[in-house]
């Protein structure tokens, strides 16, 4: 079931570490991915990628993975791991054609389009590229947590794994690097609140 009320969304979110055995279908999972890439990305090059893990045995492989939080991916619908592309340009291409389908520019703007984000990026070094798509990929992330409240699942996020392996048993590609592991499901516990720090006390005008 939806939930389109925002406050909702964000102020109850909670981490969740046990879930109901539950199957999300294959369709609502790519709902809930279509909704969370609408998220912010710098120049538009969206350096992210996803897997599902949703099988009991890539459950279980994955579970190996973490420092703890094996229950969550066990009673998980499903995990997913969130890649990041250091390689920013690595998406021009796709991202151009996509934009001139779209009708966004037109076909005749592509090849200049191409040659100048090329000819940007590769004045970049790496370092502020893989911060880029590291900041990226965390908007990603919020959005994501987000997406799932909307259509009424749970959430918690996994950032203790043991990156190399992870990468070595689950990355799509050699220049895609997993970046956070997120358990999804319908909530089998409430969930603690935790305390935020007032922006009146972190905030300043100027």
């Amino acid at each position: 079931m939806s939930n389109n009320d925002f406050l909702d969304v964000v102020v109850n979110r909670r981490s969740i570490r046990r879930y109901k055995d539950n199957k999300i279908d294959k369709q609502e999972i790519l709902d809930i991915l279509n909704l969370a890439v609408k998220s912010p990305s710098s120049r538009n090059m969206q350096p992210w990628e996803f897997v599902v893990v949703e099988s009991d045995e890539a459950k279980d492989n994955l579970s190996q993975m973490v420092y703890s939080n094996v229950q969550q991916i066990k009673t998980s619908s499903f995990a997913l791991i969130i890649f990041s592309r250091q390689i920013l340009e690595d998406n021009i291409e796709v991202v151009a054609e996509g934009e001139v389908v779209s009708g966004n520019f037109p076909a005749e703007n592509k090849d200049e389009y191409v040659a100048y984000m090329k000819k940007s990026y590769a004045s970049m070094d790496d370092d502020s590229k893989a911060h880029i798509a590291t900041f990226d990929t965390g908007l990603l992330t919020a959005n994501f947590l987000n997406a799932a409240r909307h259509f009424g699942y749970d959430t918690n996020v996994i950032g203790g794994f043991v990156r190399d392996q992870v990468k070595d048993a689950f990355a799509p590609a050699d220049n895609l690097n997993p970046a956070i592991v997120i358990s999804v499901g319908i909530a089998d516990e409430e969930g603690k609140t935790t305390y935020r720090i007032p922006a009146e006390d972190i905030t300043k005008f100027v």
